[in-house]
């Protein structure tokens, strides 16, 4: 293996920027030496992201591809889950509101006054027990 070739700064600038070098002959005069670069060819897509990196960028993708859903999916059930609380806190007013009303004609005034309309009188002495008497 032989070393690489070490460039001055000078020389690759003069080399990288497609610029000519001056050079002196041997007898002392000044002629132009023609640089002649290696052309870059022009890059496609493909020869920039090399082949072999391209399942990597497609996994990258997946996974990006995957936490947005995730994101989007977690929205959505936090909506659902808040508009299932504002179905149950409506649901419990309206039990409440029954309660209070059935405990309300439970009373026996209110029931009194619901069975004077129909002509049916409080009982003034107890109740008692009818029996059949053998023979």
């Amino acid at each position: 293996m032989s070393s690489p070739k070490v460039i001055s700064p000078k020389r690759y600038r003069d080399v990288y920027r497609n610029e000519p070098s001056v050079k002196k002959d041997v007898q002392g005069s000044i002629a132009e030496e023609k640089i002649v670069a290696p052309r870059m060819p022009k890059r496609s897509f493909w020869t920039v992201i090399e082949r072999k990196h391209l399942p990597f960028i497609f996994f990258v993708f997946g996974i990006a591809l995957a936490y947005i859903a995730n994101g989007h999916y977690a929205e959505r059930q936090i909506r659902r889950r808040n508009a299932l609380l504002d179905s149950i806190k409506e649901q419990k007013t309206f039990y409440h509101l029954a309660d209070a009303g059935l405990s309300m004609a439970r009373k026996q005034s209110r029931i009194s006054e619901d069975v004077d309309s129909l002509g049916l009188k409080k009982l003034i002495r107890p109740p008692f027990k009818l029996s059949k008497v053998k023979p």
